[in-house]
């Protein structure tokens, strides 16, 4: 007997059929009132209306329980235990993006959908930072400005917005904007050809707190925040010091284990006690004397930072956030920024 070979007529139109409910469903998908999308969006909202009760209620028994001196206006939640304890039954998850900022729900999730939505609610998108004294802070998720984010393809790709509310917005300068250097993952590349950010002038200070969420790839472990004249410089191969016109105003020990990791490093300038601090993660790693009376640190000339460094020619890493005080943050604020970080950007 003869078998016959090729395609059924049945079997091809069962194909194209299905070809056809495929691209309907991706078409779908891309289209923003799907039902996909919709569905998620009256979960997030259904959500943040339980959020709200549960946080109303927390305030009330706060406010019965302490004789009706209880203010609102002084409660904080900005680590994913303090958020759980305040909102009761909210899961580790939806924890992470959650705070609680001055007695309100504030969403500071990198979801683009859910920041809309956010906006729709009239939640806050503020980020609980530590915001006395702060003088320059850039955030890779809203590096546009507080809730919008630009990529490669943004019109004002070059500029990191400042949202200190000070106005001292940054300048990506020497950045390719493509998949090796610019915004990518909800931070700066520096693709190792000369790439910083440029921050105009900062002024003259006495005290100062200075941190960088950033991730370093170098296995030798050598990073600089900063270059250039009047520029805080940290080396984190046991040398780390600030640089002015008149020299060298300190030296450190630390060792910081920032190789091929994500990482916080924090350094503090105190004139009072004319020492300097070198934090990693929150944990105090140095205290050092500075070695001359030093009175004030001059940053008039601007400020120019990279992700990596280990000679002027190799900068390669992902800046993530950075922030400067114009006084000496304590060890708990620093911590709280630091848990900040740590949420906010995905490392232990």
């Amino acid at each position: 007997m003869k078998i016959k070979s090729g395609i059924s007529l049945i079997v091809l139109v069962i194909t194209i059929i299905v070809i056809i409910i495929l691209a309907g469903a991706v078409i779908l998908s891309l289209s923003a009132n799907n039902p996909i999308t919709k569905a998620s969006e009256a979960r997030f909202k259904a959500s943040m209306a339980e959020y709200n009760s549960q946080l109303s209620l927390y305030i009330a028994n706060q406010y019965t329980a302490s004789a009706g001196s209880f203010d609102f206006n002084n409660l904080n939640a900005s680590t994913l235990s303090e958020v759980q304890a305040i909102l009761n039954g909210i899961t580790t998850e939806n924890a992470k993006n959650i705070r609680i900022v001055q007695g309100k729900l504030s969403y500071v999730g990198p979801i683009q959908n859910e920041i809309d939505w956010s906006k729709e609610l009239n939640v806050s998108l503020e980020i609980p930072y530590i915001k006395s004294g702060m003088t320059l802070w850039y955030d890779g998720i809203y590096n546009g400005g507080l809730g919008v984010h630009n990529d490669n393809a943004s019109s004002s790709k070059a500029i990191w917005k400042d949202l200190s509310g000070t106005g001292n917005d940054g300048t990506l300068l020497n950045s390719n904007y493509d998949s090796s250097g610019g915004w990518l993952d909800n931070g700066v590349k520096c693709d190792g050809s000369n790439d910083y950010v440029y921050v105009p002038s900062l002024g003259v200070q006495s005290n100062i707190t200075y941190e960088m969420c950033f991730f370093s790839p170098n296995t030798t472990g050598n990073v600089v925040w900063s270059r250039g004249a009047n520029t805080l410089i940290i080396y984190s191969n046991a040398s780390g010091y600030i640089s002015s016109n008149t020299g060298e105003k300190g030296r450190d020990g630390a060792n910081f284990n920032i190789s091929n990791k994500t990482t916080t490093l924090t350094v503090v300038y105190n004139i009072a006690t004319q020492n300097a601090y070198y934090y990693q993660d929150g944990v105090l790693k140095s205290t050092v004397t500075l070695p001359t009376s030093t009175t004030t640190f001059s940053f008039t000339t601007g400020l120019n930072i990279f992700a990596d460094h280990q000679s002027l020619s190799n900068k390669a890493g992902n800046i993530y956030s950075v922030r400067f005080y114009n006084r000496v943050l304590t060890q708990t604020e620093i911590t709280q920024n630091c848990e900040i970080d740590k949420l906010k950007y995905g490392f232990n």
